[in-house]
């Protein structure tokens, strides 16, 4: 790795860390890497259950109105919202 992509790198993880590169500093390049990874990990799910909070929201409005409703879209539906349980949403 060249200076230029080191310092690449290093700017990137302290923008990660929102920290000016004190936690790279502290615990060396491949430990702030791990942690920037996570960061990111939560980030991405945390985007995914945004957006996919609405569409449960919908599942439990067409499941509350099961009695009107055909009986393969209530199904659908609680396999749907069973499943988003399992995700955690």
């Amino acid at each position: 790795m060249t200076d230029t992509e080191l310092s690449s790198a290093r700017n990137l993880l302290a923008r990660i860390h929102r920290d000016g590169g004190q936690l790279t500093a502290e615990r060396g390049f491949e430990e702030s890497c791990k942690a920037a990874e996570q960061i990111v990990i939560e980030l991405q799910q945390g985007f995914t259950r945004a957006q996919v909070q609405p569409i449960v929201g919908a599942l439990v409005q067409l499941y509350e109105m099961s009695a009107s409703v055909p009986s393969e879209a209530k199904a659908i539906a609680r396999d749907a919202l069973d499943y988003a349980g399992r995700l955690g949403f």
